[in-house]
Protein backbone atom coordinates (compact mmCIF):
# COMPACT_ATOMS: atom_id res chain seq x y z
CA UNK A 1 0.00 0.00 0.00
CA UNK A 2 1.42 3.56 -1.03
CA UNK A 3 2.43 5.56 1.90
CA UNK A 4 -0.57 7.72 2.11
CA UNK A 5 -0.53 11.40 4.10
CA UNK A 6 -3.33 12.60 6.36
CA UNK A 7 -6.25 14.24 4.82
CA UNK A 8 -7.23 16.64 7.81
CA UNK A 9 -9.45 19.16 5.47
CA UNK A 10 -12.61 18.47 4.47
CA UNK A 11 -12.53 17.86 0.34
CA UNK A 12 -14.55 17.71 -2.95
CA UNK A 13 -13.68 15.68 -5.90
CA UNK A 14 -13.39 17.95 -9.27
CA UNK A 15 -13.45 17.23 -12.63
CA UNK A 16 -9.82 19.50 -13.80
CA UNK A 17 -9.37 20.92 -17.26
CA UNK A 18 -7.76 17.67 -18.14
CA UNK A 19 -10.24 15.06 -17.70
CA UNK A 20 -9.32 13.84 -13.83
CA UNK A 21 -10.28 13.82 -11.17
CA UNK A 22 -8.64 15.40 -8.11
CA UNK A 23 -9.31 16.03 -4.32
CA UNK A 24 -9.20 19.71 -3.62
CA UNK A 25 -9.51 21.28 -0.27
CA UNK A 26 -13.03 23.00 0.41
CA UNK A 27 -11.50 26.01 0.96
CA UNK A 28 -9.62 25.90 -2.06
CA UNK A 29 -12.14 24.81 -4.53
CA UNK A 30 -13.45 28.82 -5.21
CA UNK A 31 -9.69 29.85 -5.84
CA UNK A 32 -9.29 26.64 -7.81
CA UNK A 33 -11.99 27.06 -10.01
CA UNK A 34 -11.31 30.98 -10.61
CA UNK A 35 -7.72 29.83 -11.59
CA UNK A 36 -8.66 26.97 -13.91
CA UNK A 37 -11.22 29.43 -15.74
CA UNK A 38 -8.30 31.94 -16.40
CA UNK A 39 -6.55 29.17 -18.22
CA UNK A 40 -3.83 28.45 -15.06
CA UNK A 41 -3.27 25.40 -14.02
CA UNK A 42 -3.24 23.85 -10.15
CA UNK A 43 -1.14 20.34 -9.82
CA UNK A 44 -1.65 21.07 -5.75
CA UNK A 45 -3.33 23.04 -2.70
CA UNK A 46 -4.08 23.36 0.55
CA UNK A 47 -6.49 25.29 2.76
CA UNK A 48 -3.48 25.33 5.83
CA UNK A 49 -0.27 24.22 4.98
CA UNK A 50 0.79 24.69 8.71
CA UNK A 51 -1.89 22.62 9.68
CA UNK A 52 -1.53 20.23 7.50
CA UNK A 53 2.37 19.88 8.26
CA UNK A 54 1.70 18.89 11.62
CA UNK A 55 -0.78 16.61 10.69
CA UNK A 56 1.69 15.02 8.60
CA UNK A 57 4.59 15.18 11.37
CA UNK A 58 1.71 13.20 14.19
CA UNK A 59 1.02 10.57 12.01
CA UNK A 60 3.81 9.05 11.28
CA UNK A 61 6.66 9.68 13.98
CA UNK A 62 9.39 7.44 12.98
CA UNK A 63 9.70 9.54 9.69
CA UNK A 64 11.72 12.51 8.58
CA UNK A 65 9.06 15.29 9.44
CA UNK A 66 7.07 17.15 6.97
CA UNK A 67 8.07 20.92 7.89
CA UNK A 68 9.64 21.33 11.58
CA UNK A 69 7.94 23.24 14.37
CA UNK A 70 8.87 26.59 13.21
CA UNK A 71 7.67 25.97 9.74
CA UNK A 72 4.44 24.34 11.16
CA UNK A 73 3.69 27.55 13.54
CA UNK A 74 5.06 30.23 10.71
CA UNK A 75 2.58 28.72 8.10
CA UNK A 76 -0.38 27.85 10.32
CA UNK A 77 -2.82 30.07 8.91
CA UNK A 78 -1.30 30.31 5.78
CA UNK A 79 -2.88 28.75 2.42
CA UNK A 80 -0.69 26.78 -0.26
CA UNK A 81 -0.79 26.41 -4.26
CA UNK A 82 1.50 24.19 -6.56
CA UNK A 83 1.47 25.66 -10.24
CA UNK A 84 3.77 25.15 -13.39
CA UNK A 85 6.57 28.24 -12.86
CA UNK A 86 5.14 29.97 -15.68
CA UNK A 87 1.43 30.06 -14.80
CA UNK A 88 2.55 31.21 -11.76
CA UNK A 89 4.80 33.77 -13.02
CA UNK A 90 1.52 34.91 -15.04
CA UNK A 91 -0.70 35.12 -12.38
CA UNK A 92 1.62 37.20 -9.82
CA UNK A 93 2.22 39.74 -13.20
CA UNK A 94 -1.02 40.26 -13.70
CA UNK A 95 -2.02 40.91 -9.93
CA UNK A 96 0.99 43.00 -9.53
CA UNK A 97 -1.98 45.39 -11.32
CA UNK A 98 -4.79 44.66 -8.99
CA UNK A 99 -5.19 44.87 -5.39
CA UNK A 100 -2.64 42.53 -4.87
CA UNK A 101 -0.05 44.41 -6.31
CA UNK A 102 1.40 44.47 -2.55
CA UNK A 103 1.10 40.90 -1.61
CA UNK A 104 2.82 39.75 -4.51
CA UNK A 105 5.44 42.04 -5.29
CA UNK A 106 6.69 43.52 -1.20
CA UNK A 107 8.65 40.87 0.41
CA UNK A 108 8.72 39.82 4.00
CA UNK A 109 5.83 42.50 4.69
CA UNK A 110 2.59 41.42 6.81
CA UNK A 111 0.04 40.03 4.12
CA UNK A 112 3.05 39.21 1.34
CA UNK A 113 3.03 35.96 -0.10
CA UNK A 114 5.75 33.69 0.04
CA UNK A 115 7.00 32.13 -3.70
CA UNK A 116 9.45 29.91 -4.29
CA UNK A 117 10.72 27.54 -7.04
CA UNK A 118 12.95 24.64 -5.22
CA UNK A 119 16.29 23.47 -6.93
CA UNK A 120 15.54 19.40 -7.30
CA UNK A 121 18.32 16.65 -8.49
CA UNK A 122 17.43 14.63 -11.27
CA UNK A 123 20.08 11.90 -12.13
CA UNK A 124 20.33 12.78 -15.64
CA UNK A 125 20.49 16.52 -15.59
CA UNK A 126 22.16 16.92 -12.09
CA UNK A 127 20.40 19.75 -10.16
CA UNK A 128 18.19 22.11 -11.49
CA UNK A 129 15.08 23.90 -10.84
CA UNK A 130 11.54 22.33 -10.27
CA UNK A 131 9.12 22.77 -12.72
CA UNK A 132 6.55 23.85 -10.10
CA UNK A 133 6.49 27.19 -8.23
CA UNK A 134 5.37 27.20 -4.28
CA UNK A 135 2.97 29.61 -3.32
CA UNK A 136 2.05 30.30 0.08
CA UNK A 137 -0.53 33.28 0.91
CA UNK A 138 -2.62 34.16 4.16
CA UNK A 139 -5.22 31.98 4.31
CA UNK A 140 -7.97 35.58 4.65
CA UNK A 141 -6.76 36.27 1.31
CA UNK A 142 -8.46 33.39 -0.94
CA UNK A 143 -12.08 34.84 -1.42
CA UNK A 144 -10.54 38.76 -2.19
CA UNK A 145 -8.40 36.68 -4.77
CA UNK A 146 -11.15 34.97 -6.51
CA UNK A 147 -12.82 38.33 -6.70
CA UNK A 148 -9.83 39.31 -8.35
CA UNK A 149 -9.35 36.74 -10.61
CA UNK A 150 -12.68 35.94 -11.53
CA UNK A 151 -13.19 39.34 -12.79
CA UNK A 152 -13.76 40.10 -16.21
CA UNK A 153 -10.92 42.31 -16.75
CA UNK A 154 -8.63 40.21 -15.26
CA UNK A 155 -6.06 39.55 -17.84
CA UNK A 156 -2.99 37.49 -17.70
CA UNK A 157 0.68 39.12 -18.10
CA UNK A 158 2.55 37.67 -21.46
CA UNK A 159 5.20 35.89 -20.74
Amino acid sequence: MPDQEPNIHPTQSLLTPDGTTALIDVEMIPIVRALWSAGLTTVGCCQDSGEYAEAARNSKPDREPTGHAGYVEYYRGWAWLKMPVLDATALTNALAETSFRRAVTVRWQKGSWRISVPVVHDEESGMQLALYAQIYLPRDQLNGLREVVSQPSFELAKI
